[in-house]
């Protein structure tokens, strides 16, 4: 088809899509084409034990409560109460 007139004057959106959507698929054929095919070597991997100390002695109900001295704060002194107006 020949563009006569204002239309071959100024190119359509259409010559724009058309060469960017080759432009992309150029792109995507190269990176997959240069895509390795197999994949990179990775290395062993291997088990690790994680070693604790010993476990105790399983115990059913609440532990026994450690031994402190609580140590009773002083109560502040009374303020004498504020009258609203």
């Amino acid at each position: 088809m020949i563009a006569t007139g204002a239309a071959a004057k100024n190119p359509s959106l259409a010559w724009a899509l058309a060469a960017s959507a080759l432009l992309h698929a150029i792109l995507a054929t190269a990176l997959i084409a240069a895509h390795p095919a197999t994949p990179a070597a990775r290395p062993r991997s291997y088990r690790v034990n994680l070693v604790a100390a010993p476990a105790g002695v399983p115990e059913a109900g609440v532990l026994a409560p450690t031994k402190t001295t609580a140590v009773a704060a002083p109560a502040p002194p009374p303020t004498a109460p504020s009258r609203a107006v």
